[in-house]
């Protein structure tokens, strides 16, 4: 990725490209895919904006919002603990914010990871790289992702729907309020989560939710945004 400046508006902005050159005609569609994924999409402070996309001398290009501040990821391995509970409701509501306006407008974004989280100046987490995201009506064909945020109907061939994206937002939850990987030594089976300490209740139940074997049983983005309202005054589990 690279920072530019667009000449027709000179305004900074970043270009992504492809690191190889591309032939074949599935990185094709896989290049159309993000762009027409987010071509649809309204502006929101919690989606990083893309502006085009084309294609130069076999190499893929996709021009879009400059976030300065590096991935999610880079910001998680900088850090010596765990975040502190109240940063990690704000990224909660955050990231649940830019799911839950995707969601809305029928898109399944399918790779909900740190690295796929980029940070803007002021600390504003935004979604990007939806070069595996499909729109609900659209057919599906997942064969990448990141297997230790993928969600277990995913590996187990079933349809994708916005509860995939909610698992893999759990599972980032869930290394947000550990500082540790969740571990999953089989992906077919519940993960059992149990009290966080120095964390309120609320956050214990919020992960399990999120990371429920059955789909319909996790909760959407939009109630992920009411769960802490919904569990005040509830004291630090200890």
């Amino acid at each position: 990725v690279y920072e530019a400046r667009d000449r027709r508006h000179g305004v900074l902005c970043a270009v992504k490209i492809s690191k190889q050159p591309f032939f074949a005609r599935e990185d094709r569609e896989r290049f159309l895919r993000e762009i027409q994924s987010v071509a649809c999409l309204p502006e929101h402070p919690n989606v990083v904006k893309y502006y085009r996309g084309w294609q130069q001398d076999a190499h893929f290009h996709i021009q879009m919002e400059l976030c300065d501040g590096g991935s999610l990821r880079n910001y998680l391995d900088a850090l010596s603990q765990p975040l502190d509970e109240n940063k990690v409701w704000c990224f909660i509501r955050q990231v649940a914010s830019g799911l839950d306006h995707i969601h809305s407008h029928g898109v399944l974004h399918l790779d909900i990871k740190p690295e796929n989280i980029l940070i803007c100046g002021d600390s504003t987490l935004k979604i990007c790289d939806f070069g595996l995201a499909v729109q609900k009506q659209s057919l599906w064909d997942w064969e990448e992702g990141d297997g230790a945020y993928v969600a277990p109907e995913l590996l187990m061939d079933q349809e994708p729907g916005a509860e995939a994206d909610m698992f893999s937002f759990g599972v980032m939850v869930y290394e947000w309020a550990t500082g540790e990987p969740l571990p999953r030594p089989n992906p077919e089976v519940e993960v059992q989560v149990t009290s966080f300490p120095g964390r309120t209740a609320a956050l214990t139940d919020l992960v399990r939710a999120l990371l429920r074997l059955e789909p319909s049983r996790r909760p959407t983005a939009g109630e992920v945004l009411q769960w802490q309202s919904h569990k005040k005054g509830e004291r630090l589990l200890i």
